[in-house]
């Protein structure tokens, strides 16, 4: 772009693009940038984005399902008894830290106590609890991989065989569970994911909701225009979100 008499442009970036960039340069005291599409785009137009640092975990024989996302900034981990010589805390718990669980819940006046595989404790208070499924779906056979996503709780957890592999949480449709034909919300059901991109062109001209985003990451469509993909614009993972699509973060995403 340039605001020279006569030159050359290819159009105007729309409020909210996202582009990922090839390399920087400088003429005549002006930053600008190349994107993935060869087009220059002048840096001082453009905001650096800071993606999420936010993961889920791995899981294994020693670290399985159920799993604890903090949901609060002032959680904190506990340790000793609640029903005999009382709790200390051993530190404040991050927000949306994975605490792998025991299973077992202890009540003491009142307050729910969850124990954690190492024994310690954390308050039952603004967590998402991802537990196992109780009835073995049929397609869960030795060595198929599959997901499974709740809406209600914003979580994921993949699969192979009966085993769970990975939990971590999600952002579906901002809508909840509306209709996706008429709202901002994901589709539910059982589908096969049938394509995947490293990246991919996102964009929307609808009137009040337009956005283009280039190069999102890491993208799995699994049923007309919804698909598992990264989302590097927002930090809102756990919470409702996109358009329809069920967004993770970047590292989980990969």
């Amino acid at each position: 772009f340039s605001r020279e008499p006569g030159a050359l442009t290819s159009g105007r970036a729309m409020p909210d693009s996202g582009f990922a960039l090839l390399g920087i340069y400088e003429h005549e005291g002006r930053r600008f940038a190349l994107n993935t599409d060869f087009q220059i785009v002048p840096l001082d137009r453009l905001k650096p984005v800071e993606i999420s640092r936010f993961h889920g975990i791995k899981l294994d024989d020693q670290v399985t399902l159920p799993v604890a996302f903090v949901r609060s900034q002032s959680a904190n981990l506990y340790s000793g008894d609640p029903k005999t010589i009382g709790l200390s805390i051993v530190r404040k718990l991050d927000y949306r830290e994975a605490v792998p669980l025991s299973g077992k819940e202890v009540i003491v006046s009142g307050i729910h106590y969850l124990e954690t595989a190492n024994h310690d404790y954390i308050r039952d208070e603004r967590v998402v609890r991802v537990e196992k499924f109780k009835s073995k779906p049929g397609w869960a056979t030795p060595g198929r991989t599959w997901i499974h996503i709740s809406i209600l709780q914003q979580s994921l957890v993949m699969y192979e065989g009966e085993k769970p592999v990975y939990v971590t949480l999600v952002s579906t449709g901002a809508d909840g569970l509306g209709d996706p034909e008429e709202t901002h919300s994901t589709i539910r059901g059982q589908f096969l994911i049938h394509t995947k991109h490293v990246s991919v062109t996102m964009d929307s001209d609808t009137e009040g909701a337009e956005f283009d985003l280039r190069d999102v990451p890491y993208v799995q469509y699994f049923q007309d225009g919804f698909a598992l993909h990264a989302a590097f614009w927002h930090d809102s993972f756990g919470q409702p979100y996109s358009h329809g699509c069920v967004n993770l973060s970047p590292l989980d995403a990969r």
